[in-house]
């Protein structure tokens, strides 16, 4: 079962994700980068290395059927960043996101996937 996350993480997270992009620089026609510095930077390595962990795990499952649910569970921990991120005015260059994105439409979970996907297509 997926450790949950307090409402005050879940908040923090919301709230960082969505302050990444008005901290990064865009160029034109490209998606800002990720900060490399601060509170915002440092949630996101801390998750991106979380994900990075459940990659691995899925990959060591055989059944398509067995990834789609690992991938439900999953998926919760991430929720409170792609959420956050996915309320920003554009979308910065976020590997969470993006992956989270493929994942909810390997779940059928439509309305997260389309969030995302307007997110991911909105340049900074």
């Amino acid at each position: 079962m997926p450790a949950k996350h307090s409402p005050a993480k879940a908040s923090l997270q919301r709230k960082l994700a969505a302050a990444a992009f008005p901290s990064a620089i865009a160029t034109a026609g490209t998606a800002a980068p990720m900060p490399t510095e601060g509170p915002v930077a440092s949630e996101y390595q801390l998750l991106l290395a979380a994900l990075g962990i459940d990659l691995n795990a899925l990959r060591n499952i055989q059944s398509t059927e067995r990834k789609i649910a690992a991938k439900r569970e999953m998926i919760q921990k991430y929720r409170p960043w792609v959420e956050g991120a996915a309320d920003a005015a554009a979308g910065a260059q976020d590997e969470i996101v993006s992956t989270i994105m493929v994942w909810a439409i390997d779940i059928q979970d439509w309305p997260l996937a389309l969030k995302l996907a307007e997110y991911v297509s909105t340049p900074g």
